[in-house]
């Protein structure tokens, strides 16, 4: 049951990130109910990273490669992130000032 309110949430995150102009406070609220809502910790594919974070399947690819970026893990011949680990990296970059 959470987790179909998770992938609802993702689904809202990644249909307000597919539209032009996207408000940032709106993409804000979704990301924190994506949030709370995966109470029970999920994986999640680069491109649901993307979605969550905003930035581009490339960059978190090069990220990967340079050693850089959100935690992930090899599950086979995929990548997988763990939501908690990428939450916990977006906070870790959080900065007051420019």
């Amino acid at each position: 049951m959470a987790s179909d309110t998770a992938d609802t949430a993702y689904e809202q995150v990644r249909h307000v990130r597919s539209q032009q102009r996207a408000d940032p406070q709106v993409l804000h609220q979704l990301r924190a109910a994506a949030m709370t809502t995966t109470v029970a910790a999920t994986w999640a594919t680069t491109e649901e990273v993307a979605a969550f974070t905003g930035y581009k399947v490339p960059t978190l690819k090069g990220w990967r490669s340079r050693g850089g970026g959100p935690p992930y893990e090899k599950q086979g011949r995929g990548v997988r992130y763990w939501l908690p680990d990428v939450h916990d990296w977006m906070k870790q970059r959080r900065t007051r000032t420019t």
